[in-house]
């Protein structure tokens, strides 16, 4: 029983991860950038970016040190660019809402709360960040601070799609357990 549960988990993942890269999300509607009642609110398509936002967090860091070590130094500082301004500009849009990326801010203590940690973390994080257009412009001190951040950067995303999820399941049926299962993947 154990290995079947352990084989459908893998298998949700699979396609959840296979329909993140695709660019699938359901339940997509046409969001205006407004500030919005919890119940008005396409939430799978706001915990699939913000649940992206934790994966970006550390792919950023991995693109960092790499740049840092001179391996393959100039795919990696375009990755990390990518990876950079998506992270902010979903961040920003979490906040405040985002037509072209079909996000509405959510008007919530607890969501705008946990908003504001990430943002606490962020600034600091991407100067960093920004400073690394070479391996030779990346000090020792910066790789550190980076990989002092990443995981508090990570946590406190986290916290903010726990927020997501808590505030949507208060308006309607929690999510389903492959849905749920796909996020925590």
């Amino acid at each position: 029983m154990l290995r079947k549960t352990a084989i459908m988990i893998g298998c949700l993942v699979a396609i959840g991860a296979g329909a993140q890269v695709a660019g699938i999300h359901s339940a997509r509607g046409v969001i205006s950038p407004a500030l919005a009642a919890p119940g008005d609110v396409n939430f799978k398509h706001i915990i699939n970016l913000a649940g992206r936002e934790r994966m970006l967090s550390q792919k950023m860091s991995k693109e960092f040190l790499l740049v840092a070590l001179g391996y393959n130094e100039r795919e990696n500082l375009r990755n990390l660019k990518y990876s950079r301004e998506t992270f902010a500009r979903v961040l920003k849009g979490l906040r405040f809402g985002d037509a072209d990326l079909e996000l509405q801010s959510v008007d919530d203590g607890s969501i705008h709360a946990r908003l504001s940690r990430v943002e606490e973390i962020w600034p600091e994080f991407e100067s960093l960040l920004l400073a690394g257009t070479s391996k030779d412009d990346i000090a020792a001190e910066d790789v550190a601070r980076i990989a002092d951040m990443r995981l508090p950067l990570l946590h406190t995303m986290h916290e903010a799609v726990n927020a997501y999820e808590g505030v949507s399941n208060k308006d309607r049926k929690a999510f389903s357990l492959a849905e749920h299962l796909i996020n925590i993947a």
